[in-house]
């Protein structure tokens, strides 16, 4: 099989401390009935010093199911050497429309990168960011380093201070403001228009007083366009 080996029914694999944990049961049992018909599965691969799955989990799982269930079927592993076990699993993943940004952050954390562990504990102790938006670590970023492309969460390469963190404050608060009445003020789209017309506000108007303004001159457009929002937010000035 490719030079992979079959592998051995009484093989126990582990999971990678700090990788995706298995969630799709869905993909798990779909995993299950093409390996049950005799149909290709690519190999998985495993660390050969630790015995990780770097890619394959829900493989894995599936093959655990199918030996309890005494169902025939062929699995390969391929084994190999691997320096950072959970930096490889990430790597394989990077492509998988299901790692969500979340599971990115709690890879990195698990490898000790003082980033995303601010990252992590600015949204934890921040309530807009906390719970009830799936899109909180993305939006987070846009508010603490003003980029817009998560792929620097992504590929690891975020760098995050604590400098970053105490000037976000000051947006953060503003962004409570707005919030009383601009209930999507955390969307990544209304809130990439905000940081970009703060700016140009910050110059004409103090912020209190714009607030105050925008309380009862904002019209929300009726799309999530940035520059429909941005040219929302100017308007109050006018």
């Amino acid at each position: 099989m490719n030079n992979a080996f079959v592998c051995d029914k009484n093989t126990t694999f582990n999971y990678v401390p700090g990788n995706r944990e298995v969630i799709d049961q869905k993909h798990v049992r779909n995993i299950m009935n093409a390996m049950s018909k005799g149909e290709f599965i690519p190999p998985i691969i495993v660390d050969r010093k630790t015995n990780f799955v770097v890619d394959g989990q829900h493989r894995n799982e599936a093959r655990m199911y199918l030996l309890k269930e005494g169902i025939v079927f062929e699995l390969g592993v391929i084994y190999a050497d691997f320096d950072n076990p959970l930096l490889a699993a990430i790597m394989y993943n990077n492509k998988r429309k299901e790692w969500r940004i979340a599971s990115y952050v709690k890879a990195y954390i698990h490898d000790n990168r003082e980033s995303y562990k601010l990252l992590h504990n600015f949204c934890a102790t921040h309530g807009l960011f906390a719970t009830g938006n799936k899109y909180k670590y993305s939006s987070a970023i846009i508010l603490l380093t003003h980029m817009y492309d998560t792929a620097v969460v992504r590929n690891g390469d975020l760098v995050l201070t604590q400098e970053q963190c105490n000037n976000a404050e000051i947006v953060y608060n503003e962004i409570i403001a707005l919030s009383k009445f601009i209930n999507c003020i955390t969307d990544k789209s209304v809130l990439k228009a905000w940081i970009a017309a703060r700016a140009e506000i910050i110059k004409r108007i103090n912020m209190q007083d714009y607030i105050m303004l925008a309380k009862n001159k904002l019209v929300p457009p009726a799309s999530f366009r940035i520059a429909e929002w941005h040219n929302a937010f100017l308007k109050v000035l006018k």
